[in-house]
């Protein structure tokens, strides 16, 4: 059982608190005429947390209107936990909130990345098959080059040999021609 010490703590910390003033519950709205167990009731079948929240403080205020410190603690505690909870379920989202952003970040960060080497990739393959047709192309003129010489090379040769011919003729008509 709880010491008046701890009732006294209980009650300057339910007064000061903004959970349990009374401005949080609708300000607009009396509700001195509803019953402490007709709020027990809405209590029980409640799912929403906020509005959990203000029955408890509907309900905590009434038992400390009425001096019934041990029930007003009571449903104080539970607020407290309550509210407990429903910073954790926050925090837990908040954080889950900010890992998802920073995952996300992090995959734009690397698509970019992926993106920026894809694209040097691609500019070096560029180079290489620009590269390789230059290299093509040049070794196409080279052999043009060589075929044409040798064609040039055979006429030479060709041209070469008649005139060779023809000066062994006139070599031979001019001996013939001396020694006559």
């Amino acid at each position: 059982m709880p010491s008046i010490i701890s009732f006294s703590v209980f009650l300057i910390i339910s007064i000061s608190s903004p959970v349990f003033a009374n401005s949080a519950s609708d300000p607009g709205k009396n509700t001195s005429h509803i019953s402490i167990d007709s709020l027990k009731s809405q209590l029980q079948k409640e799912g929403n947390d906020s509005l959990r929240l203000l029955l408890l403080n509907q309900i905590f205020n009434k038992h400390a209107e009425n001096e019934n410190f041990e029930e007003a603690y009571m449903y104080y505690n539970e607020a407290i936990d309550l509210q407990k909870k429903n910073y954790e379920v926050r925090k837990k989202r908040v954080l889950a909130d900010q890992k998802s952003q920073f995952e996300t970040s992090k995959k734009q960060k690397e698509n970019e990345l992926l993106t920026s080497s894809l694209n040097a990739q691609k500019s070096e393959l560029s180079f290489f098959l620009l590269l390789s047709i230059l290299s093509v192309l040049g070794l196409l003129f080279v052999t043009y080059l060589f075929f044409q010489r040798k064609k040039f090379n055979q006429r030479l040769s060709i041209k070469v040999n008649e005139r060779k011919s023809q000066l062994i003729k006139a070599n031979d008509k001019l001996t013939n021609a001396i020694q006559n």
